[in-house]
């Protein structure tokens, strides 16, 4: 008996080996679908709250209508602008630092401003989930820093920005 324990034990390393092995293949190739497909990400988000249809019509409602708030503030041509004054500043023979840091907070503020307005976009519909579907969105966000950019921006999510 004490001779086949060795080969009794290697057998469940190796069977234990693969059963980890085959979890890490199947857990990868689920992330690779998720990261690849918004649509996926967008199920399994919607799954994971356990929201009803109309919620989930109402996530893709928000979602198109702060798509169409950034897309708004790139075309009204203002990063143009800002770049244009901001290289301007630049160009100048003496640096002005006031000039550059009033630039810069202008441009924060603004921007700060827009992030505020979509932010109480989301906050409404957050508030409109039911509580254990707000604590789940909530945990969701708090584990992953980049889980409400991506659920609300899936572009940037691909990109990582």
């Amino acid at each position: 008996m004490m001779r086949k324990l060795p080969w009794i034990l290697l057998a469940i390393s190796l069977l234990a080996n693969a059963g980890f092995l085959y979890g890490a293949l199947q857990a990868q190739q689920a992330a690779d679908r998720l990261a690849q497909a918004p649509e996926a990400r967008e199920e399994a988000v919607a799954e994971r709250l356990g929201l009803s249809e109309a919620q989930q019509a109402e996530l893709e409602a928000l979602r198109q209508r702060l798509r169409e708030r950034l897309e708004a503030d790139r075309a009204g041509g203002a990063r143009e602008a800002e770049h244009e004054r901001l290289m301007a500043e630049l160009a100048r023979p003496d640096y002005d630092r006031a000039a550059v840091e009033a630039l810069l907070l202008e441009r924060n503020a603004e921007r700060a401003a827009a992030w505020a307005d979509m932010s109480a976009e989301v906050h409404a519909f957050l508030q409109r989930l039911d509580p254990p579907q707000r604590e789940t969105f909530l945990a969701l966000a708090g584990e992953d820093r980049g889980f409400l950019r991506r659920l609300m921006f899936p572009h940037w999510g691909s990109r990582g920005g």
